[in-house]
């Protein structure tokens, strides 16, 4: 480079490296070059930071006010009345619900102490009751589990009856509680209707059961006096003209007995008045007294009555002889009944022993019309038969087996039948028994001389053949059956040891 003063006469010549001239210039250009980047990356990361704070302010607020709407349609549509009121029990919330119960609209008690609600003497009890609630621990509390008689007061001046549950909670350092109300006016009718209802039942019951302790007697005696006399009067000498008469009145007596002895016991049942005994008894006086009552009928018709009893049976029980004979009556009359031909056989088997207890199962078989399962679903209903035609032609109620069926039910039994038309019908029920002390005095032991003894059953009848080869086998005796004449002598004729 050349500079020259004129003025003066001088001038300077200078010389400079190009790349050492422009060295600061290069220092400043970068440094600006950082600044800008680094304003802009800060620009950017600002303006994304703040874009991204927004979108999520944004969703937050579109969360919160799905949740304020979701909030909103649920008291909206509760089906219980909603109120939340403050720490001065001012209200601040009221329900489309809670208008309803009450009769308010919600700008009418919006604002108000929520003692306009309630009747005047629990208003005190219930700014208490609030103050404990506040001071304890729980957050939640359902009155009615305390046994809080709760009231509202609606705005015609009526009361109510109401269950209520209270929450509470602080938002923003205030305190705030919110009651969830249900209107249970007609909850409690319907309890008072019920409760009328079971006390004029109970007092039907009382009087049926008085009306029956009466009736029991007052019917029966004239009935036993008829049938007595009756059957003295059978005993004289009479004509036959007379004899038939005085038949047919002792058995219509006794028919009609039977009747009033049924309707009697069902009533009993219905009403509770049968309780179940527990005494002992011998299960052989039992069947004892079955068969005396049924082989008159028996003999009548020319069947055989059977008995079959499992030697496992216990001999001596706990309970009530009198109702468990009653059922095997009325089971063994009912096959009797109707059967015209063959046996009736009675059985007895021990199904389960429990501890001091005997499960027992009883069968009444017989041979005789039997039923269809149409009619077998019609068994067991009072005043009711299988079929309407057995009614014309061999008389009854039905409610045999109906009492029966409730007998055995009261010894914690079950009952069934197993049937088919034409050929006979097998009734069986269970019945939970004691055992007697003195069962294990009446077991019996075989003497040592009659063990192992030869013997033969000869019938012609192959259940009574079977029942007594069973009997026989459980002396330890060895049996063979005969069903004839012929069987007994061939047996004779092959026995390899003589028969004792």
């Amino acid at each position: 480079a050349w500079t020259w003063n004129a003025e003066i006469g001088f001038g300077i010549a200078t010389e400079m490296d190009v790349s050492e001239a422009t060295v600061a210039t290069a220092q400043i250009r970068d440094q600006a070059v950082i600044t800008t980047a680094v304003v802009l990356s800060l620009i950017f990361g600002l303006t994304g930071l703040f874009v991204r704070n927004r979108y999520r302010m944004g969703i937050a607020h579109d969360e919160l006010e799905l949740a304020s709407k979701q909030t909103g349609l649920i008291l909206e549509n509760a089906t219980d009345g909603i109120m939340t009121v403050d720490d001065s029990q001012r209200v601040i919330r009221f329900n489309p619900e809670a208008e309803r119960i009450w009769g308010y609209s919600a700008g009418e008690v919006l604002g108000k102490e929520m003692t306009v609600l309630l009747p005047e003497y629990i208003r005190e009890a219930h700014l208490s009751h609030i103050h404990r609630f506040r001071d304890a621990e729980k957050a939640g509390v359902h009155m009615e589990d305390r046994g809080l008689q709760l009231a509202g007061l609606r705005k015609d001046g009526q009361r109510f009856p109401a269950e209520v549950g209270i929450s509470k909670a602080e938002i923003d350092g205030q305190m705030q509680y919110t009651a969830f109300v249900k209107d249970i006016t007609e909850r409690k009718k319907a309890e008072q209707e019920l409760q009328e209802a079971k006390e004029a039942a109970e007092a039907a019951t009382k009087a049926k059961g008085d009306f029956l302790a009466n009736m029991s007697h007052e019917i029966r005696t004239p009935m036993n006096a008829v049938i007595g006399l009756s059957d003295l009067c059978l005993r004289t000498d009479l004509t036959p003209k007379q004899h038939d008469y005085l038949t047919k009145i002792h058995s219509s007596a006794n028919s009609l007995l039977g009747i009033i002895n049924d309707i009697l016991d069902f009533s009993k049942i219905e009403a509770g008045k049968l309780d179940i005994e527990e005494i002992e008894f011998e299960i052989d006086n039992v069947m004892d007294n079955l068969a005396t009552v049924a082989s008159v009928k028996t003999q009548d018709k020319g069947l055989e009555l059977l008995f079959r009893r499992d030697p496992q049976v216990p001999t001596v029980l706990i309970g009530d002889p009198l109702r468990l004979g009653q059922i095997l009556i009325n089971l063994t009359n009912n096959a009797v009944k109707f059967t015209d031909k063959g046996e009736i056989v009675v059985g007895i088997e021990l199904k389960e022993h429990l501890d001091e207890q005997v499960v027992l199962s009883f069968t009444v078989r017989d041979t005789g019309i039997g039923m269809t399962p149409e009619q077998q679903g019609k068994l067991f209903q009072s005043f009711s038969q299988a079929d309407t035609s057995t009614t014309r032609k061999y008389g009854g109620t039905g409610l045999g087996l109906t009492i029966s069926k409730q007998l055995v039910e009261l010894m914690h039994g079950e009952i069934g039948v197993d049937s088919e038309a034409g050929g006979g019908s097998t009734f069986h029920f269970t019945v939970k028994l004691g055992v007697g002390e003195s069962a294990r005095e009446k077991q019996f032991e075989t003497i040592p001389d009659l063990q192992h003894l030869h013997a033969m059953v000869a019938d012609d009848n192959p259940t009574a053949r079977e029942i007594l080869a069973e009997y026989l086998k459980s002396f330890t005796f060895d049996v063979d059956t005969a069903a004839n004449s012929d069987e007994i002598f061939d047996l004779m004729d092959r026995a390899k040891r003589p028969y004792d």
